[in-house]
């Protein structure tokens, strides 16, 4: 896991930060998907959706590995949420 336990990020802020990453490259790739579509005749957006779904992909395995991917169901709430 990490040799120092003091940079080793909270398991809610790595699912945060993996959860940014899926969000820019489904709409940036789209966006990519849409003006390659619109302007040219030679398809070019599947280069960068491979290249970064690999990234993607990396990140996932890493936050999987380390915090997982989804919080327990035991985990604990914000304390303002505890007495409902």
């Amino acid at each position: 896991m990490f040799h120092h336990a003091h940079l080793a990020p909270k398991p809610e802020h790595a699912r945060m930060a993996l959860a940014i990453h899926a969000a820019a490259y489904v709409s940036i790739n789209a966006l990519l998907a849409i003006i390659d579509l619109r302007t040219g005749t030679d398809t070019w957006f599947q280069w960068p959706l491979l290249g970064w779904g690999a990234g993607l992909a990396w990140h996932a395995l890493v936050v999987s590995r380390h915090v997982g991917l989804f919080a327990s169901p035991g985990a604990r709430r914000p304390t303002a949420q505890r007495g409902r």
